[in-house]
Parts: structure tokens; C-alpha cells; sequence
């Protein structure tokens, strides 16, 4: 993934070549929300659980 902060936006790349773009302010939100744990996920999440050795 890459980020550019640009003049007019923030433009997000995937590995795939999507592209996203987002004003200033929606890239603050999302960083703010990120800060705060907005978007982890609940301790009893599968997805965190040891994989099987």
C-alpha cells in the first residue's frame, strides 16, 4: 500500500493498483478514528487467534 499527501488529497495505491483518493479532512477522520481503535477488531475476533502450529 502506499500513501502520497498531496496539494488537494490524500491518494492511497494497493498492491493491485486501486486507487482511492480523499480530501484532507476525510484522511484526518480516518486517522483520528484509527488512533482511537474505530476499526480494531474485538478481542475474541478469530482473526486474532494463534494460527495452528
Amino acid at each position: 500500500m502506499n500513501v502520497a499527501i498531496v496539494r488537494d488529497a490524500v491518494v492511497v495505491t494497493d498492491e493491485a493498483g486501486n486507487v482511492s483518493k480523499f480530501d484532507h479532512f476525510e484522511w484526518r477522520d480516518f486517522i483520528a478514528g484509527a488512533k482511537a481503535g474505530e476499526f480494531d477488531l474485538p478481542q475474541d475476533s478469530p482473526a486474532l487467534a494463534p494460527a495452528p502450529v
